[in-house]
């Protein structure tokens, strides 16, 4: 039996007769009985812990002025659970003369106006053991909210409108509408960039990115991009997508974002080109720096244009590319107010120093070209159709006459897209469609695209067999001249390079290293030649640079 405890009958008192104590509890409300016998020693402490704050059962009752003690009665159990424990296994024990108490006292409560509550299993305030948190104000503190400043509104952007026709016109849109982005990073999220850049494309395209939207739901400025870049490749065919994917490779002056968009643009032509081949070609493409530096695969990667991503992230965190970076981020981000469309409309500017996918060779010549404000357009020339030689020859006198006035103004690229501007629809479509697997686009190239679009002529076959390089022409333009004449039903056993080969000049044939059987490519084996023939007039202006011209002789009187 667990010790007893003296602490739950000091306030006890047993009464021998009828008196009324000075606190008006009756005696058989304040004689306790002891009940360590009944209940286990855990409930021991509990029992003196309120023994102050609760009536305990006694086993005594007062009758004619005597004490008799009773058997104890069957334990009553209020609610089935002690007040203040959270045991079931041991309740309290309430006698049978304390209810009755209760049940007298709640009677004459409820006579006097008391509305006693329902009963209910919670445990009263008073048997908490827990501790209570305190009371809440009375009234809600006033603090400051920091509000978050809207950003301002970005002025209207001034450009034509894109439609999409060729890849420097998307490459040109794409980084003016980035520039205008970088100038308010905070306003623009990738909902209003993509709503912005459609306000700027002709009808037909806003038309296809809608179907596209209502198909796919993709609405990011990088999807919204390679949708564009897309659309280029409608008119190619499959093999010149694959040449273009297979010898696709990451330009000096070009972006990761770019590059990608350029070899994406090839999906809709190749069904047969997964996503992951896409983008093992991708990794294929990028600068060696860039390669090296990736730490994860494209096989980690669900589609392209996330891996697209890391890889710029990559590229942004290596250090040979750095210094490029640092300048296009400083040009598109504070040049972008003299915007232009390429529709080369006489009201209309082209951006200083946005920068395209062309080398920085290029670009320089290009600046230059554009900080020459007079430089008059060629006149008199008409668009040409190839119809006849003569009219391929006056088209290429005076794009070249009009070329060596303004020569420190022009690149390749720069001719190149003169020419294309005066070319008719039909051929314009047809160079395109060129372009597309060329290695290198030169003006060479562009000017043997025209020859070859000339109809054969009847001499055809004996000209081309017995024309030979004059002394005074230089081997690009005997090579169109023989282009010119060549027949069309020579096949595939016909090589051009041997037949260039055997009719150009002797001291050509002599003076170069290699000949025709070391290239597989017509146009490199006459820029080829076109070098050795360059030597040789350098050589010959340095030999003798002060000797005099020869003088002419005179015959007189029949003599010399």
């Amino acid at each position: 039996m667990a010790p007893r405890n003296n602490n739950a009958l000091e306030n006890n008192q047993t009464f021998a007769d009828n008196d009324t104590p000075a606190n008006g509890h009756t005696p058989a409300n304040n004689e306790r009985v002891q009940l360590e016998d009944y209940l286990p020693a855990a409930h021991q402490l509990h029992i003196s812990e309120h023994a102050a704050a609760t009536s305990a059962p006694t086993q005594a009752r007062m009758v004619n002025g005597e004490v008799k003690r009773e058997s104890p009665a069957p334990a009553i159990w209020g609610n089935n659970v002690a007040p203040g424990s959270a045991s079931l296994e041991h309740p309290l024990y309430i006698g049978p003369y304390e209810k009755e108490n209760n049940e007298k006292k709640m009677t004459l409560l409820s006579e006097s106006g008391y509305e006693p509550e329902e009963a209910t299993d919670a445990v009263p305030p008073q048997h908490r053991t827990s501790i209570q948190p305190d009371a809440p104000w009375p009234f809600i503190q006033s603090t400051t909210v920091r509000r978050i400043a809207t950003p301002p509104i970005p002025p209207a952007l001034e450009f034509g409108s894109y439609r999409g026709r060729r890849w420097a016109e998307c490459v040109h849109y794409i980084n003016t509408m980035e520039a205008h982005f970088a100038r308010y990073p905070n306003y623009y999220t990738e909902a209003r960039k993509v709503e912005l850049g459609a306000k700027y494309i002709s009808p037909v395209l806003m038309d296809k990115w809608h179907n596209h939207i209502i198909a796919s739901g993709n609405t990011s400025w990088m999807l919204y991009c390679t949708f564009l870049a897309q659309q280029l490749s409608r008119y190619a065919n499959h093999r010149q997508a694959l040449e273009g994917i297979a010898s696709a490779s990451q330009k000096i002056a070009q972006p990761v974002t770019h590059f990608a968009l350029w070899l994406i643009q090839w999906a809709p032509v190749t069904p047969d080109i997964s996503s992951n081949e896409f983008m093992a070609y991708l990794l294929r493409g990028v600068l060696p720096d860039i390669r090296a530096r990736a730490q994860k695969s494209y096989v980690q990667f669900s589609d392209y244009n996330s891996f697209a991503m890391y890889l710029q992230e990559v590229e942004n965190s290596t250090p040979s590319r750095a210094k490029f970076l640092a300048k296009r981020n400083n040009s598109t981000a504070s040049t972008d107010e003299l915007l232009v469309s390429l529709n080369m409309n006489e009201t209309e500017r082209k951006p200083k120093g946005i920068l395209s996918s062309e080398p920085l060779t290029q670009l320089r010549s290009q600046f230059e070209c554009r900080l020459s404000s007079e430089m008059p357009a060629p006149g008199d020339l008409r668009l040409y159709s190839a119809r006849s030689w003569r009219e391929c020859k006056n088209f290429m006198s005076k794009l070249q006459d009009y070329f060596d006035q303004y020569g420190s103004h022009f690149n390749e690229a720069r001719k190149i897209e003169i020419g294309r501007d005066n070319l008719s629809r039909v051929l314009l479509g047809k160079w395109d469609e060129h372009a597309a697997h060329l290695r290198t686009a030169t003006w060479f190239a562009f000017c043997v695209f025209l020859v070859d679009q000339i109809p054969s002529e009847g001499a055809g076959n004996f000209k081309y067999t017995n024309t030979y390089q004059r002394v005074n022409q230089s081997v690009c333009t005997f090579a169109l001249e023989l282009l010119r004449w060549a027949p069309p039903n020579f096949g595939a056993t016909h090589n051009r390079l041997r037949h260039l080969w055997d009719r150009v000049l002797p001291e050509i044939r002599s003076k170069a290293n290699t000949n025709w059987e070391d290239f597989d490519d017509f146009l490199a084996f006459v820029a080829y030649l076109q070098q050795v023939q360059d030597s040789l007039s350098i050589r010959k202006q340095t030999a003798n640079p002060c000797r005099p011209p020869p003088r002419k002789r005179f015959r007189v009187d029949g003599s010399s």
